[in-house]
């Protein structure tokens, strides 16, 4: 039952394929976080790669400080985004 989940309202369902987020690669290939939220009716997928954060395929940020993953949050119509000594809002 590895291609099953359960929807929202517990039910079991059949798990959706994969697509692609955007239509070109990242120029940063290491990404390790992902965050996505619907803010006023529309998504924005946040990307962690390297050190640079990117929303909805484009970069927003090149030079987040520190190592590791980049910690994504949202709160009254904002993204926020963190690592090391870099604290940046998006909206």
């Amino acid at each position: 039952m590895d291609n099953l989940v359960l929807d929202e309202l517990g039910a079991v369902a059949l798990r959706q394929g994969s697509t692609t987020l955007n239509a070109m690669a990242f120029a940063d290939t290491d990404v390790h976080s992902l965050f996505t939220a619907t803010l006023s009716g529309t998504r924005y997928r946040m990307s962690g790669c390297t050190d640079a954060v990117y929303s909805n395929g484009t970069l927003i940020e090149s030079s987040v400080a520190g190592s590791g993953d980049i910690s994504f949050g949202a709160h009254m119509g904002q993204i926020l985004f963190a690592r090391g000594t870099t604290k940046k809002k998006y909206n």
